[in-house]
């Protein structure tokens, strides 16, 4: 028996209902009421302070006969960790967390925490978070997907017992950086049709042209922010690290370059939207491998907000790059100096 458990915040696409069984009983934590009966489902039960959800959402649970346990705003538990215990209750085989990828950074990684609770061991759970899927593994499972689906899953358990580029010396860095190298170059691989025409296509003038736009870009920027003209960059203990920061951001940033494709075939919000959201899925994984697999790598939360807003504007720059010159490996070389040199200065030198 499945139990889905829709939580708060921003609404579920409707894709979501392809995941959900026939027959399951439906748990809406709060404002949760409103995304499960805007998919069309009824709610079997509802819990939660009911501080968010809608008049007629609540209207809709009387006339249906739903089930409600209401509990005061000030609680020990939040809605969502109430409405996953009730799911409990009913001893299913699997429990499917239904929640939207957009809102608060603090309720996704509430949502992200809740699900490597210890209480959760005893039955199979998953989460649908926007277009993200979440497996918790405990033990062995087996999981089913497409090439490339896996790939960050893979490089976050590969980084558990082996990290690459732990000489890197950066306070967490080096664990970014071999994430992106192992995932980068896991991409390359699977799509080596697309990677082989490089050979023939590269334009040295252009490339050269990207990389002194992104290293002059850079130094701009952190030199009005002042990180630069002090020790983020021009001392020798940061400086050397650059190369290697460099060639792990180039893998990834160079296989989601060939998998956008040309910047022609998608709109340049399209675009954009597709790489931020491979990016996101990418850190739910890292996020899974720090609190699920204890890698330790804490720093890459607290900077969550500050990648964000990088990922975004460097993303921008690399699709300009791209529609101005036409090259794939212009626009990740730019990105990679980019993001080369933001590394260095958001993690400390160890």
């Amino acid at each position: 028996m499945t139990v889905v458990v829709f939580a708060g915040g921003t609404r579920p696409l409707r894709r979501v209902l392809a995941a959900i069984p026939a027959g399951a009983i439906v748990v809406a934590a709060d404002r949760g009421v409103d995304h499960a009966l805007a998919l069309g489902l009824r709610v079997d039960v509802a819990v939660g302070d009911f501080d968010s959800i809608s008049p007629a959402g609540l209207a809709e649970l009387e006339r249906s006969g739903a089930r409600v346990e209401r509990h005061p705003v000030a609680k020990d538990a939040c809605d969502l960790e109430l409405a996953l215990d009730l799911a409990l209750s009913f001893r299913p085989d699997r429990v499917l967390l239904v929640g939207g990828a957009g809102g608060r950074l603090d309720h996704l990684l509430e949502e992200l925490l809740l699900l490597a609770a210890e209480a959760y061991a005893g039955i199979e759970l998953d989460a649908q978070l926007g277009r993200a899927v979440v497996h918790v593994v405990r033990g062995e499972r087996v999981l089913a997907g497409r090439v490339g689906e896996l790939v960050s899953l893979f490089a976050v358990l590969v980084l558990r017992y082996w990290n690459p580029l732990a000489f890197v010396a950066l306070y967490n860095g080096g664990y970014f950086a071999s994430f992106l190298l192992i995932s980068g170059l896991i991409l390359l691989l699977l799509h080596g049709k697309a990677v082989r025409p490089l050979a023939t296509t590269i334009r040295v003038t252009t490339v050269v042209w990207a990389a002194s736009a992104g290293l002059v870009l850079h130094l701009l920027v952190t030199g009005w922010l002042d990180a630069t003209l002090t020790e983020s960059w021009v001392s020798a203990a940061r400086w050397v690290r650059f190369p290697v920061l460099f060639v792990a951001a180039l893998s990834y940033l160079l296989a989601e370059e060939l998998l956008l494709g040309p910047s022609g075939t998608r709109s340049a919000l399209m675009r954009l939207g597709v790489a931020l959201a491979w990016r996101l899925a990418a850190f739910l994984v890292l996020t899974f491998g720090i609190f699920v697999l204890h890698s330790g790598a804490i720093l890459l939360i607290l900077l969550a907000v500050f990648l964000a807003l990088f990922f975004v504007f460097q993303r921008m720059g690399m699709d300009l790059v791209r529609r101005e010159t036409g090259s794939a490996l212009a626009a990740a070389v730019f990105g990679a100096i980019l993001l080369a040199g933001f590394c260095l200065v958001i993690f400390p030198v160890t």
